[in-house]
C-alpha cells in the first residue's frame, strides 16, 4: 500500500468501517509533508490546517486526529491511526520478518501496536 492509500479509511463513514490491511515495503515514503509546501499564493488568509482541510476534503479535526503525526502531515499515520483506533492496532504488515522487527524496534509510528506481521 503507498502512503496515499493509507488515508481511506478516513474517507468512510463511521457505519461504513471496513477492516483494512496495510502493506508496507518501505516506510520511509510515509506521506509526510510540511504545511509551508501548501504554497499560500491563493491561500493568503487561511490557516495551514484550513488549506490541508480545504485540499483533502477532510475536517480539520480529522487532520488534527488521524493525519498529523509528530507534528507534521502524515499520510501513511492516517491508516495506522485508525487501524488503532477500529482495529484495536491490528493490520499492519511488512514484507518480511526483519522489516517487521525493524519498524517496530525503531519508528515511532509502530511502537505500541500490538504487532506488526510479516508476510514472508
Amino acid at each position: 500500500m503507498d502512503y496515499h492509500a493509507a488515508m481511506i479509511p478516513l474517507y468512510c463513514q463511521p457505519h461504513d468501517l471496513v477492516p483494512t490491511i496495510i502493506v508496507l515495503h518501505n516506510a520511509d515514503y510515509d506521506g509526510a509533508i510540511e504545511t509551508d509546501f501548501v504554497i499560500p499564493v491563493l491561500w493568503r488568509d487561511v490557516p495551514a490546517l484550513k488549506r490541508l482541510s480545504l485540499i483533502f476534503n477532510l475536517t480539520p479535526e480529522a487532520i488534527r486526529k488521524y493525519l498529523t503525526f509528530e507534528g507534521r502531515f502524515n499520510m501513511l499515520w492516517g491508516g495506522i491511526a485508525c487501524a488503532r483506533e477500529n482495529q484495536g492496532g491490528h493490520g499492519i504488515c511488512t514484507v518480511s520478518g526483519k522489516y517487521a522487527a525493524e519498524l517496530k524496534r525503531e519508528r515511532t509510528m509502530f511502537k505500541g501496536l500490538p504487532t506488526v506481521l510479516p508476510l514472508d
